[in-house]
């Protein structure tokens, strides 16, 4: 059973799967929702949030967000075709790391590891 295409935003849930036996041909295609696809292929589709969804969540701006996958140092993204997308587990993951007690602790943890 093959993934002939799915659409990785949060609010389509509905993606296509070949009929068994028939490969990726578009024309013998039929939707089946995220719980099917989790189901047939053993594969759990993380919900992807665009960039400015993203921004909203980690209260930044969506342009510190693109400065970040600029200059490194944001959280892990995809780029699926042409588009962008964060994993909402990866934002939490590099929210998390930069949790600080006190002010010196924050100098340490945004300068990084000390060769």
């Amino acid at each position: 059973m093959q993934i002939a295409e799915a659409s990785f935003w949060p609010s389509d849930v509905r993606h296509e799967r070949a009929a068994p036996g028939q490969g990726v041909s578009p024309a013998v295609t039929k939707t089946f929702t995220r719980t099917e696809a989790r189901a047939a292929t053993g594969v759990v589709f993380p919900e992807f949030l665009r960039p400015h969804e993203a921004a909203t969540v980690l209260r930044l701006s969506v342009r510190t967000l693109g400065d970040y996958r600029t200059k490194g140092g944001g959280p892990a993204y995809f780029v699926i075709g042409k588009h962008v997308a964060y994993a909402r587990t990866d934002l939490a993951k590099w929210a998390a790391a930069r949790r600080c007690w006190n002010t010196a602790h924050a100098d340490a943890v945004l300068s990084g590891p000390k060769p």
